[in-house]
């Protein structure tokens, strides 16, 4: 067996800090979320090599800002409009951060609906609700990394 390398840390995946959710969502939730990734690759491009972190420009952290800006906004009171299941909802698996699944978990529970449904509504808020590069822009403003900076 080969010994690990030194000085190489284990992602956060390998150290079981992700957890791999499968569901469904609409093909216009879908599109706002690739269209997210591609604005948000733009920018971090556009930053000197020193200062690129790719992994804001991923899908699991998209998912990731979506579902926890979902988790504290509606952390007081239960959210009312759950989407339901659509017919013309596509298959998705990603990666989202354990502990905000957890949080997700018991925020279903106490709002009575699946975890999939409040996921659901989370990426459509935030993703498909938003104009092309609303998240992005918000978040690289947050971090320091926004258009105004590249």
């Amino acid at each position: 067996m080969a010994a690990k390398k030194a000085g190489k840390t284990r992602s956060a995946r390998a150290r079981g800090l992700r957890t791999l959710q499968h569901q469904t969502l609409p093909p216009k939730t879908r599109h706002a979320i690739d269209t997210e990734v591609w604005f948000r690759s733009l920018i971090v491009e556009g930053r000197p090599p020193a200062q690129r972190d790719h992994r804001w420009s991923t899908k699991d952290q998209v998912h990731d800002e979506a579902l926890g800006w979902f988790l504290e906004r509606h952390a007081e009171h239960a959210f009312q409009e759950y989407p339901a299941r659509r017919t013309s909802d596509e298959d998705l698996t990603f990666w989202v951060d354990s502990r905000l699944m957890e949080r997700a978990r018991r925020m279903a529970e106490r709002d009575g609906v699946k975890l999939a449904r409040l996921i659901d509504a989370a990426a459509e808020l935030v993703c498909a609700g938003a104009p092309a590069g609303r998240t992005a822009a918000l978040s690289a403003a947050r971090a320091g990394r926004g258009p105004s900076t590249v």
